[in-house]
């Protein structure tokens, strides 16, 4: 009997085998790449809001009201928000968040959805602090959640 060249079965088995762990490696460290990246832009987006609630508490005297700032209301659209603290509108987006909403505040719960909790405080009047269009905070806190690991909380400096 004249035998032919070629690959036995358990060879094309080694090698499809072979090909799918290594395809799974990639595919594993490409999500984990990604997930790093959202991450960055996450942690650099609060990052430049913390710094613009600064500034705007160094020119104000107080840090603007939570119902100034917050998703909740119509009128805090990105481009709104934005304006009243000096940002890019992109700083104001989160990459999970839906694609209809323009900022990312929110005023309530946990950050779910890619939203920023804001949460502003008071001693001398918290009520204009919370609902007020023209009262302030005197202290704010924003909180978020990356992918990997817990919630991190973001405190104003003063």
């Amino acid at each position: 009997m004249k035998r032919t060249a070629g690959f036995t079965i358990v060879e094309i088995t080694v090698v499809v085998t072979v090909i799918a762990i290594l395809v799974g490696i990639a595919f594993f460290s490409l999500s984990k790449v990604q997930a790093d990246a959202r991450d960055n832009t996450r942690r650099g987006n609060v990052t430049a809001i913390a710094h613009a609630l600064e500034r705007y508490h160094q020119t104000n005297g107080e840090y603007p009201s939570v119902r100034n700032l917050v998703n909740n209301y119509g009128g805090n659209t990105g481009t709104a928000v934005a304006n009243l603290l000096k940002l890019k509108v992109e700083d104001l987006k989160m990459p999970r968040m839906p694609a209809s909403a323009t900022n990312a505040l929110h005023s309530a719960g946990s950050p779910v959805n890619d939203y920023i909790i804001y949460t502003g405080s008071s001693v001398t009047n918290n009520a204009a602090c919370q609902s007020s269009t023209t009262g302030g905070c005197e202290k704010f806190t924003l909180t978020y959640a990356p992918e990997s690991g817990s919630n991190i909380v973001i405190n104003s400096r003063h």
